[in-house]
């Protein structure tokens, strides 16, 4: 596991990082900026205990010599096929600033990280129609909300996925014993120390993110690594230093105690610069500027060679996609400390409401005792007598008076629309079948009313998206939209393989007449 502890402790103690990580710039009180810096104290204490324990030794694990053969073809096919995947995003407010978070596509089984892509934004598409060319080359992340200093909510992206793979492996290998010095594709490596688990090295080279660490035994096995260590000093001075640093936060947190009383902007004012000083230490104790790394790889034996592979040579694919809005959001919001924010599609803060409210849908909130509708021309919750309710797509539920009466379909607008008899309800693909008064509906993450469909005798939910209709006991598919993409003809029918990755253009359907 790569440990690198300058990085974390640049991440604790710098202003920024307070703020994007851990609220500090958000604390109401004196007591509170203590508090986040104790707890940030105990995190440091734990994370330098992975460094100083005393580890168990372990046994070796027998590798193999990696060999690669790069296949243009096989290569291309796989990007062709994950271009078509079709990723979904919503928008959303973090720190008063509007993000968006992409979502995975339900077609598939693999995760956003397993595209194995660069995703670039080439062109915004706003909520208004407006559009923004983005001047800054930024990748989006899969996984966290992306801060894209977006000037409001979007509607849709164009983008480029970036695809690349080695085209072939290289590997660094280099000798090993106590104090021995040595030079490969023009690097220094300098062996620090050896034992019968680990072997620790100092060099300067830039990239140590190694594809694969493996080494050549004592006994003349081939082991891997189990695992690593990355430093910008020895770990001899490692624990020296760290321990410093703990007296620096301690006298930090001595002078925060004392002056506990003080207004509290002063407070912070004061604390802020107590932690300027602190990081500015860090960087010194921690050699911030080096161009040199302290690597320790365990092998659970000793070794006398070490075999480093990394990539020479890249082969990369750009592919051209359109990113859609996953569903209609009217406004935005968030919740903090007992209270909700709603924001315009703009960034523009409506209204903020005191209360716990638990979010149901974009239009409608509980606190747990009873349900409420958002009003948004009102600006407030507006209390609902309903005994249960049940989420359905596009801001739409299913209400119910008491417990015997059946479900009502609600609007967005809190407006009842029909009974509902029956229904069938996909989250990941955000459909709903609706059964009322023998008549079939569908709702879709698009369509602000239910899609009827008719001139059939029933409609029951497939999977992924997709319908069965039945007219005269002959069956065919209908979609999310209510369009009919397999004629109602067949004496039986049968959904594609759930097991199967495929994509929403590559629907696969069994008929038989």
């Amino acid at each position: 596991m790569k440990k690198n502890i300058y990085l974390f402790l640049l991440a604790l103690l710098s202003q920024t990082s307070f703020a994007q990580f851990e609220g500090y710039e958000n604390a109401t009180s004196n007591k509170e900026l203590i508090e986040f810096l104790e707890s940030d104290k105990g995190k440091f204490e734990r994370y330098i205990n992975l460094f100083t324990e005393t580890k168990e030794p372990t046994e070796p694990r027998e590798a193999k010599p990696i060999k690669f053969e790069f296949n243009q073809a096989e290569f291309d096919r796989q990007v062709e096929e994950k271009s078509h995947y079709n990723f979904k995003f919503i928008n959303d407010i973090k720190n008063d600033k509007i993000v968006v978070y992409f979502l995975k596509d339900h077609n598939v089984y693999s995760s956003l990280d397993d595209l194995g892509a660069q995703i670039y934004p080439t062109k915004i598409y706003y909520h208004d129609g407006t559009t923004e060319i983005p001047v800054e080359k930024k990748s989006l992340s899969r996984s966290f909300p992306n801060d894209l200093e977006l000037k409001k909510a979007v509607n849709k992206f164009d983008t480029e996925f970036v695809f690349s793979t080695p085209k072939q492996l290289d590997s660094i290998v280099i000798p090993v014993k106590n104090k021995l010095k040595s030079k490969s594709k023009g690097f220094d490596f300098e062996i620090i120390k050896k034992d019968d688990q680990s072997v620790t090295f100092k060099t300067n080279y830039p990239d140590t993110d190694f594809i694969e660490v493996q080494a050549i035994s004592e006994n003349n096995k081939r082991i891997k690594k189990k695992s690593y260590t990355i430093l910008s000093i020895t770990q001899e001075s490692f624990k020296e230093a760290s321990n410093k640093l703990i007296k620096q936060i301690d006298k930090v947190l001595a002078i925060a105690k004392k002056d506990s009383l003080m207004d509290f902007e002063k407070f912070k004012v004061k604390f802020f610069s107590n932690l300027e000083s602190l990081k500015n230490e860090t960087e010194n104790i921690f050699n911030k500027d080096s161009n040199e790394s302290y690597i320790t790889y365990t092998f659970g034996a000793p070794v006398k060679q070490l075999i480093m592979y990394y990539n020479e040579g890249v082969y990369e694919r750009k592919i051209n996609n359109t990113i859609t809005l996953k569903k209609n959001q009217p406004y935005l919001s968030s919740y903090e400390d007992g209270k909700i924010s709603f924001y315009d599609l703009n960034g523009k803060l409506i209204t903020e409401i005191e209360g716990n409210y638990y979010y149901e849908n974009e239009r409608f909130y509980t606190d747990l005792n009873r349900y409420y509708y958002f009003d948004l021309s009102k600006k407030q919750m507006i209390p609902l007598s309903y005994y249960k309710i049940e989420i359905v797509s596009n801001n739409f539920i299913l209400a119910k008076e008491d417990d015997e009466s059946p479900f009502e379909l609600i609007d967005g607008n809190n407006k009842k629309i029909m009974t509902v008899d029956g229904y069938n309800y996909d989250k990941d693909f955000d459909v709903t079948l609706i059964h009322s008064n023998n008549k079939y509906y569908i709702l879709n993450n698009q369509n602000q009313e239910p899609i009827e469909i008719k001139n059939i005798d029933k409609l029951s939910y497939a999977e992924k998206g997709y319908f069965v209709a039945n007219k005269n006991n002959k069956f065919g598919f209908v979609d999310s939209n209510g369009k009919i993409i397999i004629p109602i003809e067949y004496d039986e029918v049968q959904p594609f393989d759930d097991f199967v990755d495929l994509t929403y253009q590559d629907v696969l359907f069994g008929v038989k007449k």
